[in-house]
Parts: C-alpha cells; structure tokens; sequence
C-alpha cells in the first residue's frame, strides 16, 4: 500500500478532490523519476482522489492506494493500449491487401495500430469516468486536521 499526506486544494466533485502532495524520499528512488509529471522542479504535485468521508477544501488529509488499485490503473493505462495497438497492427495487415489504395501494407498496418491505440486512450477516458472511483482512484483514508 501506497501512503502520502497532503492538502486539499479544490473540490472536483461530491466524491471527488485535488489533494496537493509534497515530494517526499520515495520520489528520488524512483525509476520514473526523469520522466514523472510531478518531476516539474517543483516539490509538490496535485493528485486527484477519491473523498468518501466528505473532506473540505483546507484539510491535511492521508492518501492511500492499495496495490491492487495501482495494478489495476496501470494496466488500464498501459496495457490494454499496447494490446489494442498490437490488434489494430494485425487487423492493418490483414486488411490491407483488400484495398486497392497503394498503401504498403505496413504503412496501413502502423495507421490503424496508431489509430486503435489513440480511441482506446478516449474510451479508457469515458469508462474511467463511469467506473467506481474506488476501482482505480488514491483515496482519502484520514483527515488529519482542517485549518
């Protein structure tokens, strides 16, 4: 299980709020560090999380993330694109030779490969937002104290 504290800063949704997290030691042993959003030179990043307890805007709140909801997340996001490109490659090449276009089979196979992976991007974006947030969302396991 993953832990971080930090500060609610807005309110998305009922359920829903932007935490601002400090940086802490973990970030530096990180193999992703070079090439994390929240490696902006700043020592905070903003999450969005999931509220259930009702926090407001001004509590220190503490995050979690199980292992499993980091699993799960990551395989949406990186993952299930990487098949959807891989299929659309092979349906590209399989198709290819049907049309009398001029298009090299590989050229077709690479824009339809191209062309799954980017809608598979918008319909894990439409599926997240009908999903239960508690799925795939950190989530506010304690308020801390309100200011």
């Amino acid at each position: 299980m993953i832990n971080e504290t930090g500060i609610i800063i807005e309110l998305k949704t009922v359920d829903v709020a932007l935490v601002l997290c400090q940086k802490n030691s973990a970030c530096a042993h990180c193999s992703a560090e070079k090439i994390c959003h929240s490696n902006t030179g700043s020592q905070s990043r903003k999450v969005e999380v999931y509220n259930p307890d009702g926090a407001q805007v001004g509590d220190q709140v503490r995050l979690s993330v199980t292992t499993r909801s980091f699993l799960y997340s990551s395989f949406l996001l990186y993952i299930v694109p990487l098949i959807v490109l891989i299929i659309g490659a092979v349906i590209g090449k399989e198709i290819a030779p049907l049309f009398e276009i001029g298009l090299d089979v590989n050229t077709l196979s690479a824009i339809m490969g191209t062309g799954l992976m980017g809608l598979s991007f918008f319909g894990i974006r439409i599926a997240t937002r009908l999903m239960n947030k508690k799925k795939y969302m950190p989530q506010i396991t304690a308020v801390i104290r309100g200011e």
